[in-house]
């Protein structure tokens, strides 16, 4: 057994966990679509078999949220990094 939170927000595999980085992944993707430290779906013969339609389903979702909503940027929109 591992923490999981404790892996996704210890500074020994992430600069600055707590904060929101969107390309905090970039390039680190594997044919798991996880990287070494980042464990939402698992890992091994038990990880979760459906880690690709989630995937798929989260990018179906992002892109109608930003075909049918307008996204505006307001004093209180967090800058990237924050």
């Amino acid at each position: 057994m591992w923490d999981v939170e404790l892996i996704h927000n210890s500074e020994e595999f992430y600069t600055d966990p707590k904060i929101f980085n969107l390309h905090r992944f970039d390039g680190q993707e594997s044919n798991t679509l996880q990287d070494d430290h980042w464990f939402a779906f698992g890992a091994g013969p038990r990880a979760c078999p459906a880690v690709r339609w989630a995937f798929i389903a989260m990018k179906i979702f992002i892109t109608q949220l930003v075909k049918n909503y307008k996204i505006i940027k307001t004093d209180k929109t967090p800058k990237m990094g924050e």
